[in-house]
Formats: structure tokens, sequence, C-alpha cells
């Protein structure tokens, strides 16, 4: 027995979690911030499904598929709600688990399966220990870290690691626990990601490779491979039920094809090119992209697709032709292979290239690098330096890429610069500006993303929006109405359009465009606020108001203006206490809400309780700068309590406020107001 073995355990049971924990840490911390982005805002922000943690069934039928991964959104707003680090941090220790089982997994197998004689024990620890890094390290990996909607991945690839690994344990150790935990672990991957249907053919791939195969044995494995397969099997109909919320076998052709835009035929092309591509950046991981504008390939017969698929093709011939005299290599390349299968394959999907893909492909790189190496580099000394090289460059890469993620506009830049001609490029960009109430940018860049795409209808109502805030209410109908003739079912549109007609005036016709967005999206909460605000406004019906802000807030627990909406109909109702706990629920999901401050002071102040409504006020003015009616209300307490002066200041500056915003109806009230505190004898002749 070596000597050395204890020392080695102790260092690979808890050296190795710390250095893990420790470099993976160092290389995501800086995206622990980075901001909700694309899926994100549909699969978290706005998804009223995982905001009622209480009704699974509402999440099993949002998508079987991904149950559980969506189980983990619902717990992570549970109880954080949109803090975004704790999405994160999830992410990333889950990321840290598979990078610890695939330790697991390179430790069993090759240990068990290398012999001394070929390659040095010592020398197998080496491998393993690089190929652990690599994979932590690789920046090729942040994509599916750090973008918190691929989640799926990361818990997909979990359980499909911690199967290997069971099944391994059972292969090697012939213990029946171990290979129901893997039937186990296998049925719990199902609902997370359907590469899981990839399983049997990667199981069947390690019993060829390490354990006692031949073709005798084929009914006997096929036989222990049956519960793995009937799991691969159930994938499709996981898939019908969510798509089609039924199972029904008369469209199981359809549900395996994401996107009609691309034929099934250029989309297999395409991914012979995209195969290409995920090489590179393997090998080379620089211009990383979340949003690809990749060309589909028409033809088989164009240089690059013809080149491309010469390429692999030689590959995978190499793979086997080097299957007796090097198995770890031939091993890495066709699980490289099979775990990309799925989604490089017949089967359209809308994005054809996505870095998140490569995530449980890279253990095959990961393990392929540091073995080649050793073929090559003989030198303990030197091959150390080497491999140490390359994960110093592929940890700094990461590093640098999440600094990247964490900053959004820089982010959303580096998007459009790499896809500039994407109209989904532009206009995610053009939401950030807009967010910040850049306008023109944003107007810009809205116009840039519908010149990629004359049918881009997410940047027809955007541009709307934006028009909206300009106070261009003829364009922003103009534009709106575009994006209803491209979606007739578009129902944000007709929230926008009902909002543009409710700020017009025209009420009836702002009624009936909230309530058919209602009718499309049943669980709009936006909408279900406009149409209380409605009765509220038009009918004084408290109730049916009340009714529909409650409503909303069961849909959308982090919409802050239904409770604030909420709040007013209590002032209403002369409930004081009432409406300010609504008023600072608002503030909850939005401390930056300076019309609740204004609001919670203007209750302290109708109570004569000037120093509490003060300092409601000043929130307010600190919360906005340009809150013109916060302004004036503090200017209004400060005269009551005696500070005559710095009351004036104040309402100077609200009458200021007034003037660029254009509210002739406010800065007549203020200017009076002023006028009278001024010289109030003369306020009174002139009245």
């Amino acid at each position: 027995m070596n000597p050395n073995q204890p020392i080695k355990n102790n260092f690979y049971r808890v050296s190795l979690p710390l250095l893990i924990v420790l470099i993976g840490w160092a290389i995501y911390h800086p995206a622990l911030r980075a901001p909700f982005y694309f899926d994100d805002i549909f699969i978290v922000v706005e998804n009223p499904i995982i905001k009622n943690f209480k009704n699974i069934q509402w999440l099993w039928y949002f998508d079987p598929s991904r149950f559980l991964s969506h189980l983990t959104f619902a717990l992570n707003y549970h109880f954080g709600r949109l803090d975004v680090q704790g999405y994160h941090l999830f992410n990333i220790v889950t990321h840290f688990f598979n990078a610890f089982l695939f330790y697991l997994f390179l430790r069993l197998t090759l240990l068990k399966t290398i012999k001394s004689e070929t390659l040095p024990q010592g020398q197998i620890y080496k491998i393993i220990v690089f190929a652990v890094l690599i994979f932590l390290c690789h920046p090729i990996q942040t994509q599916a870290v750090t973008y918190v909607a691929q989640r799926s991945t990361l818990l997909a690839a979990f359980f499909y690691l911690s199967t290997m690994v069971c099944y391994g344990y059972y292969r090697f150790s012939n213990k029946l626990q171990y290979y129901f935990l893997a039937i186990f672990l296998a049925f719990l991957g199902l609902f997370t990601k359907p590469i899981i249907v990839t399983l049997p053919a990667a199981l069947i791939l390690y019993e060829i490779y390490f354990i006692d195969f031949s073709w005798k044995k084929i009914p006997k494995l096929l036989l222990r491979l049956t519960p793995f397969i009937v799991f691969a099997g159930t994938i499709p109909f996981l898939l019908m039920l969510w798509r089609h919320k039924m199972l029904d076998v008369h469209r199981f052709y359809d549900i395996m094809q994401e996107t009609t835009q691309i034929s099934r035929q250029e989309y297999l092309l395409t991914q012979i090119n995209v195969f290409m591509t995920y090489l590179r950046l393997l090998i080379l991981p620089i211009h990383q992209n979340l949003d690809y504008d990749y060309p589909l390939a028409k033809t088989f017969f164009s240089f690059l697709t013809y080149l491309s698929f010469g390429v692999l093709a030689g590959i995978l011939i190499v793979a086997m032709r080097i299957y007796r005299r090097e198995r770890i290599i031939s091993f890495c390349i066709f699980w490289f292979f099979i775990t990309l299968s799925l989604e490089t394959s017949i089967f359209p999907i809308a994005d054809v290239i996505n870095e998140h893909r490569l995530y449980l492909p890279m253990i095959g790189f990961s393990l392929l690098v540091p073995f080649g190496f050793s073929k090559m580099f003989k030198r303990p000394a030197l091959y150390n330096v080497i491999m140490f090289v390359i994960v110093v460059i592929f940890a700094g890469l990461t590093f640098k890429r999440n600094q990247i993620w964490n900053n959004e506009e820089l982010f959303l830049q580096d998007i459009v610069q790499k896809s500039p001609h994407k109209a989904r490029a532009h206009n995610n960009l053009a939401n950030y500006y807009l967010g910040r109430n850049d306008l023109l940018k944003a107007e810009k860049e809205y116009w840039m993303a519908i010149d990629g795409d004359h049918n881009f209808v997410l940047a027809y109502n955007n541009l709307g929006s934006t028009y909206f805030e300009q106070k261009k209410f003829k364009e922003a109908i103009d534009v709106l109405q575009k994006a209803l003739n491209i979606d007739p079912r578009y129902a944000e549109a007709y929230y926008n359009l009902g909002t543009v007609y409710w700020t017009m005036g025209d009420l009836e016709k702002a009624k009936w465009h909230f309530e058919k967005s209602l009718e499309i999206k049943p669980y709009f909460a936006k909408a279900m606020v406009a149409l209380g605000n409605y009765y509220k406004v038009t009918k004084n019906d408290h109730r049916l108001a009340k009714k529909n802000y409650l409503k909303a807030i069961y849909f959308n627990p982090d919409l802050a203006i239904a409770y604030s909406s909420l709040g007013d109909v209590f002032v209403s109702e002369s409930k004081p206490m009432m409406a300010i706990e609504q008023y600072l629920k608002a503030l909850e999901c939005n401390p930056r809400m300076a019309s609740a401050y204004n609001n919670i002071g203007n209750i302290y102040d109708f109570h004569d309780l000037c120093d509490l409504a003060i300092s409601e006020y000043k929130k307010a003015v600190v919360a906005d700068p340009t809150y013109a009616n916060a302004y004036y209300n503090l200017a209004n307490t400060l005269r009551k309590v005696g500070y005559s002066e710095f009351a004036k200041r104040m309402l100077r500056y609200a009458i200021k406020l007034y003037i660029q915003q254009d509210n002739q109806k406010m800065l007549l009230v203020a200017q009076r107001k002023l006028d009278e505190w001024n010289d109030p004898e003369q306020a009174i002749k002139s009245r």
C-alpha cells in the first residue's frame, strides 16, 4: 500500500472540496449582484406561479418537465422575494456540488479502471484535480451558472452526474442500494430539463468503456437499464403536458419542434456548424455571447457546412479507432457528442446556439485536456506548470466575464456589439435605457430592433411605452396598434393602449383595453390594478376597486402599485392606519416609490403629526428628486410648524419642477400659494 495514501485521502476528502469552494467563489462572486436578464424576467420576475408557493399544482402545470427547477425558484422567492443574490447563490452552490460530483465520478472510474503500470496513481490524482478545476473554472460555464434562468441546466447536470456516480458504485461494488438510488436520482432528473433523455446512452457508454462489456451481455444490460430507458421515454409526455395540457399521441411529432420558423433540415445542418463553434469556444473561450446571431445553413453543400461535417466525422472516426488503446480519450469524445445530441439534432429550438448547452458536455472536455496533456508531457514539473497555467487562464477569463455580467449596461452593449443585426439584442438594450428614463436612446434602439425584424412585436410595444413617457400619445397609439396587427393576442399591447387612453381622458376606451388584456392573460396583475382604478375613479366603487387590487396582489405580490392603490382606497374610506400599512408594503416592494412616502406624509399631516409628515416628504424627494408634489406638500407642512423661509424655498422648487413637467394645474395652485405667502394682503385683493 502506498504510504502516502492516507494523506491523499485526507486531501481529497477535505482540501479539494474546500479548494472548489474557494476558487469557485473567487471567480463567481463578482456576478452575485448581476441583474435578471432575458428569460429571468419571464421565469422569475414576472412569473405569478412561483410567487404562490403553497400552490404546488400550479408549478406542476406550468412546466412538468422543469417542475423541480421552478420549485427551487419558488423557494428562492419565498425566502428572499426578488433579491437576486439568493438566486445567484443557489446557482453557484449547485455548480460547486456538480464539480464535486465530477470528482467522485472520476475518482471512482479512473482508479478502478486504469492499471497502475499504465499510469501511476499519483498522476491519476493529478488528472482528476485538474479535470475538476477546468470544469469549475472554464468561462463557457458562466452562462449556465450566472444566468439565473439556466438553473435547470445545473440541476439536470446534478441529477445526471449523481446517477452516473451511483450507477458506477453499483457496478463496481454490486451493492443494490446504489442501483436503486441511481434510479431514484434519474427519476428526479426527469423534472429538471429534457436533456436527461440522453442518460441511458451515457450509461451504455459507461458500460462499454469501463465495465466488463461483451455482446453476449447485451440482454442483461438492457434489462438493467430498463428503468432509465422508461424514464427517458417519459420526457415527451411531460413536454406534451407542458405545451398542450393533455396527453395526445397525435401531437407527439409537434412537441419535438419548439419553433416552426426553422425547418428540421435547416436546424440539423446548422447544428453541424454549431458543433464547430462549440469546439472553438472550449479551446479558445473568447467572444462569448448570451444572444448569438447565428446564420442558418440552407444546404449541406455549402463550404462551411461540408467542412464542419468532415471535421466532426473525422473526430468520431478517430474516437472509434482508438477505443481499445486510448479508452479515456475515446470516452471523452463520445460523452461530448451524446450529451449534446438532444439539442443539436432534428428537433428545432428557436435559439440554434447557446453556451449553457455545453455545461454537461464540458465533462468530456475537462477530462480530455489533463489526460491528453499527461500523454504529451511526461515530465511531472512541466505537466504541472502547463496545467496550472491553463486553469489560471480559464479562471481569469471567468472572473472577467462575470464582471461583465454584473454591469447591465456593459453586458447588453456587449451583446449588441457582437450581434448588431439581431432585433432582440437592441430591444433589450432599449429596455435598459427606458428603465433609466433615457428615452432618446431607448427610442433609437427600439427602431434599430424594428429595422432588424419588422415583425418584432416586443419592440413596437416597448416603443409605445417610450412615446407614452414622452407624452407623444398619437405616436404611441400608432406603434401599439402595429404590435396588435402583428399579434392580435398580445395582452401587454392592449394594456399599454389602455394606459394611453386613460391618460388622454378616454376612460371607457381605456377600460375596454384593460379588460381585453385580462381576457387574453387572466393573471395580468397590472391590468387588474388599472381596472381597479377605473372603478374607483369613475364609479366610486371601492368594493370592486379593492377586489381588483387584492386579486393583483395575489397574482403578483411584488407589484408595489397594487398596494399603493389599495392604500388610496383606505384613505378615501377614512382608514388611515390600514392605508399606511399598504403604503409600507408598497415600499417593501419598491423602496424608491416616492408617491408612497408622500401619501404617508399626507396622512401624518392631516392628523397634525407634522414632524413625521416632514420626515416622509423628505424620504419622497430623496427617492425621486423630481417628484414636485412632495416638495409642495413639504412646503405646506414646514409653513405649519413655523419654518416660513424654508417652506418658500421648497415651494419655489416645486414651481420650477411644475414648469419643467408642464403641469399647468399644479403650477397655478403653487404660484398662488407662493404669492399669498409673500404678500397675503395683495393676494387677497388679486382674487
